[in-house]
């Protein structure tokens, strides 16, 4: 048995595609909707470090839904533009960046690798020639679900996950060009797009759907299709020749001379 066979579905053919998309699409959010369940009750018993745990599932199962659908984990953020998602993902996919008070003192590695193993995991780190331990935090407050697992949560509930959902899905964003530069507001229109079947079938009275609705159009990003979002490797000692030359230039600005 081999696991983790997402790319083959690309060469499966259409109708088959779908039964495996739904079946998959079901299961995964049949998960989440759990964790969800599980997070809050982790917070009651005060079990903060078993909530993150949770969270840090939810969040790359809701990225296994969201790209199953062309769109990935952006949706835990705000992003208002195609440019503005580009730069976020640009930042995401860095094995290592620089960062700190003046925006280039260390040398960090990348966020989601950070996070995710930073909230299992005691370490030993090298901390720019100097070896660190570090271990996972204590909270004292409690962890929600991420936005992107209460998105998929959202769909879930929603008819967007059946036959029928995946051909207005479909015909909503059949002219969409992921290339040119577009808007949060075309996004969430053709999401609506989408969802107005249902909604015209419900009684007037009834405002449950159009809160589950107002969320999905509002924290639904564009497609990611046709975008790099594997990792970027970056050499250790470019980002230590960069900071030299960024810390050198920042005295000159201060004190002038070389």
């Amino acid at each position: 048995m081999k696991t983790r066979q997402f790319v083959r579905l690309a060469s499966v053919a259409a109708e088959r595609r779908d039964q495996l998309l739904l079946e998959g699409l079901r299961r995964l959010g049949a998960n989440i909707t759990t964790l969800i369940v599980e997070i809050d009750e982790c917070n009651q018993a005060g079990a903060r470090r078993a909530a993150t745990l949770l969270r840090n599932i939810g969040r790359e199962e809701a990225g296994k839904f969201l790209i199953l659908l062309a769109i990935a984990q952006m949706a835990d953020y705000s992003i208002g533009s195609r440019s503005e998602m580009l730069r976020a993902i640009e930042h995401h996919r860095r094995e290592l960046y620089l960062d700190g008070p003046n925006d280039f003192d260390f040398i960090m590695r990348n966020d989601l690798i950070d996070e995710r193993e930073g909230a299992l995991y005691v370490d030993l780190v090298d901390a720019d020639s100097e070896l660190l331990w570090l271990a996972p935090t204590e909270l004292d407050f409690p962890v929600a679900a991420s936005t992107s697992m209460q998105l998929v949560a959202a769909i879930t509930a929603s008819d967007l996950i059946s036959p029928q959902g995946f051909r207005r899905l479909r015909q909503a964003w059949s002219d969409f060009d992921p290339q040119s530069e577009s808007h949060h507001d075309e996004w969430s229109q053709r999401t609506i797009q989408a969802l107005q079947h249902t909604a015209a079938d419900l009684p007037p009275t009834d405002n449950s759907w159009a809160q589950l609705a107002g969320r999905i159009a509002y924290d639904w990003p564009m497609p990611l299709v046709h975008l790099d979002l594997d990792e970027k490797k970056i050499p250790r000692t470019d980002l230590v020749r960069e900071r030299e030359r960024r810390s050198q230039a920042l005295l000159e600005e201060q004190f002038g001379g070389s």
